[in-house]
């Protein structure tokens, strides 16, 4: 049975939540005092909250028959609490009308979305999945149709926690705003719901993604992680390490080089040419440029998906935009300096938390610091099977920069997040700097190594004074 865990650090320590299976264990993510974390797991599964700077252990905690909240309240003592979690509080609002099933793809994969989403973005959705799947792999049709995939479509007036697999998001507090930060997320075994923005699909005033098309590339994921076999996936991750060794995506910072499921889900999109944008995938977003520059991706895109004729563009409800990224500073209230979504607020991000504990997945999204924010632009993320926060692995899961782009000592790799992101529990090391001249000017910033245009503050590792040096993910350097 499915339960639902919220951690909360009361506590004036950084804290460590892991997973217990069997005699081992595994950090999920990583807390701040005043954080909370949802976490959705199953009854009879441990976790343990541990000092993350000491590794004392704090409290355990077994999911038992209801929804619970536990709660770490000091260190020394160690002091812990259990109480109940009221999840029946997340209603919807009345206005939207109900969460229905409004129709069918691929016959066994429903659209589902609330009455105030327009018919018309329904159809659009239904004609991407029809033509997604035209030539798939009958066992990966029948895949993601017996383990429930759906798609779900964000009302323009919604945001992504309003969808009712999601609601849980909004427990989460001290970390990433979900809401302000995406409008899609893929679909995975323990949530097989994809989402995407009605905006995006009609492609009408869509001020976060107007240069794609996210449900491609979300439904891409959901394809990956649900429909293909494990001899599939091993496939992908190897083509991945491939690419990523032979320097093939010119920026080796990408998304596309984040990890093998952003890897798939970008050549997703550019094999039916639902992109025009080349930050993120080095370029290659064609499925003309997969096969020239990376023929082990096309053989494995082709396998998958087959080589129908149709393209995103051929009949898309617009163009694709060839919009620029830029930032521009916050006022004070929190808006932006021109039109624009209000700030995300303050903090790195940890990532969601997915409805499952047994997957191992590691995933994207940068937020802003204080003061910054991007002219419209949403990071994509992905609702994951498991963490909230990337294990440890291949990325931080304070900043998810990849562990190969920063300069963190090795010793600091075998925590969850990186120095930057205060591993040796101390206080959040980013420096706030009003506007992007300033920080550059005061040597104290550096593009991001996911290329999303925003400026972050890096706090130098092994011993280096804040500041005092500038690493640069595009040149693989310090300044």
């Amino acid at each position: 049975m499915e339960r639902t865990i919220q951690f909360v650090n009361s506590s004036h320590d950084n804290v460590s939540v892991l997973w217990v299976h069997l005699h081992h264990e595994k950090v999920y993510f990583s807390l701040v005092p005043g954080q909370a974390v949802v976490q959705r797991t199953y009854e009879g599964h441990t976790w343990r909250c541990r000092c993350l700077n000491s590794n004392k252990l704090l409290g355990e905690f077994t999911a038992g028959p209801g929804d619970a909240v536990f709660e770490v309240h000091s260190k020394e003592p160690a002091r812990c609490s259990t109480s109940p979690l009221r999840l029946d509080l997340l209603q919807p609002k009345p206005e939207w009308g109900a969460w229905r099933q409004r129709a069918t793809a691929i016959p066994g994969i429903p659209i589902m979305a609330y009455d105030c989403v327009c018919e018309r973005a329904v159809h659009i959705a239904c004609h991407i999945l029809e033509r997604m799947l035209a030539q798939v792999q009958p066992e990966v049709l029948a895949r993601l149709v017996g383990r429930g995939t759906r798609v779900g479509i964000i009302g323009k007036d919604q945001v992504t926690s309003d969808m009712p697999e999601h609601s849980y998001l909004k427990l989460s507090r001290g970390g990433r705003n979900i809401d302000t930060t995406a409008r899609g997320l893929g679909g995975s075994i323990g949530c097989p719901l994809t989402t995407c923005g009605e905006e995006n699909l009609i492609m009408v005033d869509d001020r976060s993604y107007p240069e794609e098309n996210i449900l491609v590339h979300e439904f891409g994921h959901a394809v990956m992680n649900v429909g293909l076999d494990d001899a599939s996936r091993a496939a992908i991750q190897e083509a991945y390490q491939k690419a990523k060794a032979s320097g093939i995506y010119l920026n080796s910072g990408c998304y596309a080089m984040e990890n093998a499921d952003e890897y798939w889900a970008e050549g997703t999109q550019a094999w039916f040419e639902a992109t025009t944008r080349t930050d993120v995938n080095g370029g290659i977003n064609t499925r003309l440029k997969i096969k020239e520059r990376d023929p082990g991706l096309a053989a494995l895109l082709s396998r998958t998906y087959g080589e129908g004729e149709w393209r995103f563009t051929h009949d898309s409800p617009a163009p694709l935009s060839q919009r620029s990224k830029r930032l521009k500073p916050c006022l004070s209230d929190g808006s932006i300096g021109s039109a624009g979504m209000p700030s995300p607020g303050t903090g790195w991000v940890p990532k969601m938390a997915g409805p499952a504990a047994a997957v191992d997945v590691a995933d994207e999204a940068l937020q802003p610091p204080t003061g910054m924010a991007t002219d419209m632009v949403m990071e994509r993320s992905r609702l994951v099977a498991t963490s909230y926060a990337s294990p440890t692995g291949n990325f931080c899961g304070g900043c998810f920069t990849p562990w190969s782009t920063l300069p963190c000592m090795p010793a600091l790799r075998a925590t969850t997040t990186c120095s930057v992101c205060c591993s040796r529990g101390t206080s959040p090391c980013h420096h706030h700097c009003p506007s992007s001249q300033a920080w550059v000017k005061d040597h104290q910033a550096s593009f991001t190594p996911l290329g999303t245009s925003m400026l972050l503050s890096l706090c130098a590792c092994s011993g280096r004074a804040p500041g005092s040096r500038i690493w640069s993910a595009f040149m693989g350097s310090w300044l």
